[in-house]
């Protein structure tokens, strides 16, 4: 969920995973493990939250949505009408803020920073290391017919690291997302150390690299590459990708300075059955190519 200026145009989706606006079109990063020191412009750390979480508990009113959702709705109509007041009275001095998830902390906050303020801090061709305590919430990924994803920064220098937090859509504990950490680390073990299953937020979720979007106009360089992937990383593994389709195609740029693609969104991963699936990577490539 990204705020947009009112003062600047919607930046275009061309280059990034979709429907993310962030990377500059047509770039392509590399994908470096570090250390992350904690930037100035990062507000609290974990300790200070469950602090404010007592507090929260003590004076705030707490709804489970699959109990009650419409006193949920209740509850955000109230908010929203809030929300609408302050913008009416103090439009000019409204304060912009980013979404903040927390590591091992039941909790969501709000990150005092617009999306132009981030921005300039990210750096794609970083990836966040195990030390990492907080992330923000640059764009919104989408969700998919099992998991929500997040393109998140870790506010750090001197160049904030970038990654991927995907969330179940309905479980706290998934086994959905501990199966896709398998295929992971059975397809691409290069990033074995980088693919984590944690808790954020209070729920279980799934830390990824981030890869550029394989833009329109040069999918057909790719096609034989592609074979390739399905070929080396799936059917010499005796799986089948059962949702192959360029939202779920990205590339990086490796230590030798090649362009690699991967397929990923691995929950959609199956043992190869002849009978089921015949020559699925031809039909999966006719789809992309000729559908």
């Amino acid at each position: 969920m990204k705020p947009i200026s009112r003062d600047c145009p919607e930046p275009q989706a061309e280059g990034h995973s979709p429907p993310g606006r962030t990377q500059k079109s047509g770039s392509v990063h590399t994908i470096e493990n570090v250390a992350d020191i904690p930037s100035s412009v990062s507000d609290q750390d974990n300790s200070e939250i469950d602090q404010q979480m007592e507090r929260m508990l003590c004076t705030t009113e707490v709804v489970c949505i699959r109990t009650d959702p419409n006193r949920v709705l209740q509850l955000l109509c109230r908010a929203f009408q809030l929300m609408a007041m302050s913008h009416t009275n103090h439009s000019g001095k409204l304060s912009r803020c980013l979404l903040k998830f927390h590591r091992e902390i039941s909790a969501v906050t709000f990150h005092p920073a617009s999306y132009e303020d981030v921005l300039p801090l990210e750096d794609f061709n970083k990836f966040s290391a195990k030390n990492v305590k907080n992330l923000v919430a640059l764009e919104d990924l989408g969700r998919g017919s099992t998991g929500k994803g997040w393109l998140c920064i870790t506010l750090t220098k001197p160049g904030s690291a970038v990654c991927v937090l995907k969330f179940d859509n309905k479980h706290a504990k998934s086994d959905k997302l501990v199966h896709e950490r398998e295929m992971w680390a059975l397809m691409y073990p290069e990033f074995s150390n980088m693919i984590k299953l944690e808790q954020w937020s209070g729920t279980d979720a799934l830390v990824m690299p981030h890869f550029a979007t394989v833009l329109e106009h040069e999918r057909e360089q790719y096609k034989d590459e592609l074979r390739d992937v399905l070929t080396r990383e799936f059917m010499k593994n005796g799986k089948v990708h059962k949702d192959v389709r360029w939202r779920n195609i990205g590339k990086y740029r490796s230590k030798d300075g090649s362009i690699v693609l991967v397929v990923f969104d691995l929950h959609d991963v199956v043992n190869y059955n002849v009978d089921a699936h015949g020559d699925w990577i031809e039909n999966a490539l006719k789809s992309l190519y000729d559908g």
